[in-house]
């Protein structure tokens, strides 16, 4: 068995996947179960992340609200 390694996760999904409401699902998968999946994995595991669930797209605007919080819990002791 290896060693655990120290692991800090933080992520964002939202329901109008990454350009337009019709694209949860193309030639790479399909986004929202693809995180859901590692969500479960990470708690499984009982690692510390935090996802972000929620409606809209994929933005800057989107981020700008999350990057604060996303940044104090990454750089946290």
């Amino acid at each position: 068995m290896s060693s655990r390694t120290a692991l800090r996760y933080a992520d964002r999904e939202l329901s109008g996947g990454l350009r337009a409401p019709n694209d949860l699902e193309n030639q790479f998968g399909n986004w929202p179960l693809a995180n859901q999946q590692m969500e479960l994995a990470l708690k499984h595991k009982n690692y510390d992340y935090r996802y972000w669930w929620g409606d809209g797209i994929h933005g800057s605007r989107h981020m700008a609200v999350m990057l604060p919080e996303m940044i104090k819990r990454l750089w946290s002791e």
